[in-house]
């Protein structure tokens, strides 16, 4: 089983690509 704190750090990591994607597209846009 993974530690509690390697999987919030995953989870942190998925939300930050999702943004950056989010933010690119939005910029590729514009």
């Amino acid at each position: 089983m993974m530690s509690k704190k390697t999987v919030t750090i995953i989870s942190a990591a998925i939300i930050v690509i999702m943004v950056v994607t989010t933010v690119t597209c939005a910029i590729a846009y514009l």
